[in-house]
């Protein structure tokens, strides 16, 4: 991961509109389109709580599956999500505004665009679920 930028925390946390805290730094790194968090606080301070995603519905991906579940996301009860579902993001998620997709001209399959960001720990409910090709499977969320 590249660092993109360190700023104090009181600044980053009140410019995303965050209560304000005593910690020190907050670190800010990118890979690709994932984006990461890392807050220093000194050992008399209690980290803040996560930041909490935005409240929107999009399409995240649940993980990898051919013979058992190779890659996973998200946790949840049974072999696959039922509709209705709550699943509970193990890592941070990127939420887009459709499921990886073939492009229609030249056939590569493409990331839709990045709506939103799925926090480890922050649950969702499960509106659909496909396959999106060889046992890639993305589920829309709200």
């Amino acid at each position: 991961m590249n660092k993109l930028f360190a700023a104090t925390a009181t600044a980053l946390l009140l410019a995303f509109g965050e209560p304000a805290s005593a910690c020190e730094t907050v670190n800010v790194f990118v890979e690709g389109d994932n984006v990461s968090v890392e807050v220093i606080c000194p050992p008399d301070v209690p980290s803040p709580a996560p930041y909490a995603a935005q409240d929107v519905a999009g399409w995240v991906y649940l993980g990898s599956n051919w013979n058992g579940w190779e890659k996973q996301n998200f946790a949840w009860s049974g072999y696959f999500p039922s509709i209705g579902a709550a699943i509970t993001a193990v890592t941070d998620v990127n939420i887009r505004g459709d499921y990886n997709k073939p492009d229609p001209w030249t056939g590569v399959r493409q990331n839709a665009q990045k709506i939103g960001l799925a926090r480890q720990g922050q649950t969702f409910f499960v509106e659909e679920v496909v396959d999106a090709g060889s046992g890639h499977y993305w589920a829309l969320v709200y």
